[in-house]
């Protein structure tokens, strides 16, 4: 698991720059807006924890007098004033509350801006929450920020109290369309287990976010992660497909690819299959390969398309036709059949491997043709080699040594 861990982390280190936008009067930092940050710390100078004191009346202004627990933001101060803020409950009255406010032009009174209750078992999650949203506001814009809101967003949608859940929520829906690369295909399962324990006023826009970076991420890959038991061996191959998608030379994408075969075997299947579709050649080919060498006759379809297709992809095709040693593709290795053609060696071998009595026939008529048509003589070597004895023993000592390295035993 170390090689696969290595490797996959080594693929995931390149960051990804964060979309700039103009910042609210609260923060002298220029960059992506948590909800937190922009539904209260822009239009909240100050911010306390307060509880209910007394109602009075100032020069003719109905106020409630707050006693100040704790400031979070803004100057120390004892009391608070609220205008126009009565009406409350006695449970309101009885209990703590966040209020997020802003003073008024003579500076004793205040406006409230919002106010979070601090009621039931839940009220010192509630306090934490709010008290790591505002140290996040603080950070500066970078990776440290872009971690720190990821890990606000999955904790909080881990939480019991509501207020945090929904918090959690609202923000991924934010980040997904403002804060690229802070979620990647890894914290699906979770995401996804969250989707439950929201409110259903919450669920709809939170489902929309989900399947906007899954289709981001797995890109043409999703749904492969299913053969995968849920729980961290998922995780891993969803760090794969991750990794898969970031890897900038081929080399890197090769090796994500046949790690993923070593490691999970025949349940990689469904991911090999997708790979035949990637916008990057050099996967496909990869793809190509294991698909044969692993006996995946499901690829079958795929590559009798692929036989039509250009260079390299449809020799990747044949070859995985010939490892597969389907009799059924004999029809359409015939028909591509050119012996003019370089391509010609690439079908042939295909045929040799097959080795039914269809493709036997086909090797003849092309070895009798090669002998007698000085238009095919650059086929003469390829059809004496396939004819050795010795060829066969040689093709199956590769394949064995190529299957124990992508399927060790353990």
């Amino acid at each position: 698991m170390s090689k696969l861990r290595s490797l996959l982390l080594s693929a995931l280190c390149a960051s990804t720059a964060v979309s700039q936008a103009p910042s609210g009067p609260a923060s002298r930092y220029v960059g992506y807006r948590t909800f937190f940050e922009t539904h209260l710390l822009d239009r909240s100078p100050r911010v306390a924890r307060v509880r209910f004191l007394k109602e009075d009346e100032i020069v003719g202004v109905q106020a409630v007098v707050y006693e100040v627990k704790s400031v979070l933001r803004g100057p120390e101060q004892r009391r608070v004033l609220v205008g126009g803020d009565g009406g409350l409950s006695v449970q309101s009255r009885s209990v703590d509350r966040h209020i997020f406010f802003e003073p008024l032009s003579s500076g004793l009174i205040h406006r409230l801006i919002d106010v979070v209750e601090l009621i039931g078992p839940d009220a010192e999650e509630t306090v934490a929450t709010v008290r790591r949203c505002l140290a996040l506001s603080a950070e500066p814009p970078g990776s440290k920020r872009r971690s720190a809101i990821r890990a606000l967003v999955l904790d909080s949608l881990a939480s019991k109290g509501e207020f945090t859940r929904k918090l959690g929520a609202r923000e991924f829906v934010r980040a997904i369309g403002g804060l690229p690369g802070a979620f990647d295909a890894t914290d699906l399962p979770r995401l996804k287990a969250a989707t439950a324990r929201l409110p259903s006023d919450e669920r709809t826009g939170f489902l929309e976010a989900i399947g906007t970076l899954e289709a981001e991420r797995m890109q043409g890959y999703q749904g492969v992660e299913a053969a995968i038991p849920a729980g961290r061996e998922r995780e891993l191959f969803l760090l794969a497909v991750e990794a898969l998608r970031q890897a900038p030379t081929a080399a890197e994408r090769a090796g994500v690819v046949e790690e993923v075969v070593k490691r999970y075997g025949d349940r990689a299947r469904a991911f090999l299959l997708a790979a035949l579709t990637d916008a990057r050649i050099d996967v496909r080919l990869v793809a190509w390969n294991l698909l044969g060498l692993c006996g995946h006759t499901e690829a079958a379809p795929a590559a009798l398309k692929a036989l039509v297709g250009a260079e390299p992809e449809r020799s990747a095709a044949a070859e995985c036709l010939g490892m597969l040693g389907l009799a059924e593709a004999v029809p359409s290795l015939a028909e591509r059949l050119d012996l003019r053609d370089a391509f010609a060696d690439t079908l042939l071998t295909a045929l040799a491997r097959i080795g039914s009595p269809p493709a036997k026939r086909v090797l003849e008529a092309a070895g009798l043709r090669a002998e007698t048509e000085p238009a095919f003589q650059g086929r003469r070597a390829k059809l004496a080699e396939l004819r050795d004895p010795a060829w066969r023993e040689k093709d199956a000592a590769q394949k064995a040594a190529a299957l124990r390295r992508i399927r060790p035993e353990r």
